[in-house]
């Protein structure tokens, strides 16, 4: 299996882009130490063109920092997303013709109370026939976990053997 090579990594830091360099080649004035560099994008969206890197400073002739302005690094507004227009086209839809039914049942009709509300019975009758799903729904599923009862369960009623002993008494004595 073949291991991947990288280049470099990416490090977002306070809204910082920067991109750094490790284990380069040796240092030479360190044999243990490695080379390394670090640019950070800055951005600037009146730069021409992708702009260029300025070189920053280094320490120890080893490890070197670079900074590049550049429009590329500038984060780019998202803008409204379809979902995002459905769903503000929808409310608006609702509101209007919420406030709007209201004004008219009232004003055209001198509705007052729940009256106003327009289509009042239809929207009764969804909220009514939701909520009788919702309980035979419910009954169904809970049915399911619950213990089925067994004659066994019924105590203290007679037996048919008893009730027809009693039966036949009744006739006999009339």
């Amino acid at each position: 299996m073949t291991e991947r090579s990288r280049l470099g990594r990416f490090l977002g830091v306070s809204e910082k882009l920067l991109l750094e360099y490790k284990n380069g080649g040796e240092c030479p004035n360190d044999s243990l130490k490695k080379h390394s560099t670090l640019i950070s994008f800055i951005c600037d969206a009146n730069v021409a063109g992708l702009g260029h890197p300025v070189f920053v400073g280094d320490a120890d002739k080893c490890s070197f920092w670079f900074e590049w302005a550049t429009p590329i690094a500038c984060a780019k507004s998202q803008g409204i997303t379809t979902w995002g227009l459905f769903v503000t086209i929808i409310v608006v839809f609702t509101a209007v013709y919420c406030l709007g039914g209201v004004f008219y049942n009232r004003i055209v009709h001198s509705a007052s109370g729940l009256d106003q509300i327009p289509n009042y019975e239809f929207w009764y009758n969804i909220y009514d026939w939701t909520k009788d799903m919702t309980i035979i729904l419910a009954g169904t599923i809970f049915s399911f976990f619950s213990k089925p009862r067994s004659p066994s369960t019924y105590r203290g009623l007679p037996r048919d053997d008893e009730e027809n002993t009693l039966i036949g008494e009744f006739e006999e004595e009339s």
